[in-house]
């Protein structure tokens, strides 16, 4: 997880907040200003093995 400042940006590269790392940008700015409270949700699943 990488937490990024990308508050106030129009046109949001493939590194911003929200984007898949290096290969899709976010479709929108979900950002707040800065010194508002945000929250993320990971959702990971177990690793199974045989």
């Amino acid at each position: 997880m990488q937490i990024l400042d990308s508050y106030g940006v129009d046109k949001l590269a493939n590194n911003e907040a929200g984007a898949i790392y290096q290969k899709k940008a976010a479709d929108l700015n979900a950002s707040t200003a800065p010194e508002t409270w945000q929250s993320t949700t990971s959702l990971s699943t177990p690793s199974t093995t045989s």
